[in-house]
């Protein structure tokens, strides 16, 4: 943005409408590109975005997990919503042990992670604990299918490791990009001829 301006963003329609202006950033400088691609959110507010929490979320979402991810998330963060009867932080596990709290699950505790052999101090809700607890509450069968999706989606790079790749002191050997884009399909109501019976 000129002048040290921030756009701000509230819809992907937005976002979609800068999209040629944005493209051209990335094709003059593959550094950005790379930068685009580990980390789309971080990118974006480099180059002088800011983004909604909606439309980062949204971008999140569709960059990490595909279509069908997608619904069998939407459909595990459902059930969690209706056994729960809130909408709960599921990336916090001390949010997800008051929920079992006041489920009645109390005695309801993971271990504490690993870091390198040692306890990190982090609850581990993993698929080996949640498959474990399985057939104790439905909720442990939610966020197990939960888990699986976001096990099997690449995470963004955290902001330490953006800002090494941008300042050249963290190298990605031979990664090569490769992008489509996609357009929006065509209404249903586009008046072609082929389309109705004469």
């Amino acid at each position: 943005m000129q002048n040290g301006l921030r756009k701000k963003i509230d819809s992907i329609d937005q976002l979609e409408a800068d999209l040629p202006s944005i493209l051209e950033r990335i094709h003059t400088d593959p550094e950005l590109a790379i930068a685009a691609a580990v980390n789309p959110l971080l990118f974006l507010d480099e180059i002088g975005y800011s983004l909604s929490a909606k439309v980062s979320a949204e971008i999140e979402e569709r960059s990490r997990f595909s279509r069908r991810q997608i619904a069998r998330r939407h459909k595990a963060i459902a059930k969690i919503d209706e056994i729960t009867k809130e909408r709960a932080d599921l990336s916090s596990p001390e949010a997800i042990v008051e929920i079992f709290a006041k489920l009645g699950l109390d005695d309801v505790r993971p271990d504490l992670g690993q870091t390198g052999g040692r306890a990190s101090g982090v609850l581990d809700f993993s698929e080996d604990f949640l498959a474990e607890n399985r057939t104790r509450h439905p909720l442990f069968g939610a966020l197990l299918e939960l888990r699986r999706i976001e096990a099997n989606s690449r995470l963004f790079a955290s902001d330490a490791i953006y800002r090494k790749i941008r300042s050249r002191r963290l190298a990605i050997p031979g990664l090569r990009l490769k992008a489509r884009l996609s357009q929006k399909p065509k209404s249903s109501h586009s008046g072609r001829s082929g389309d109705r019976d004469a």
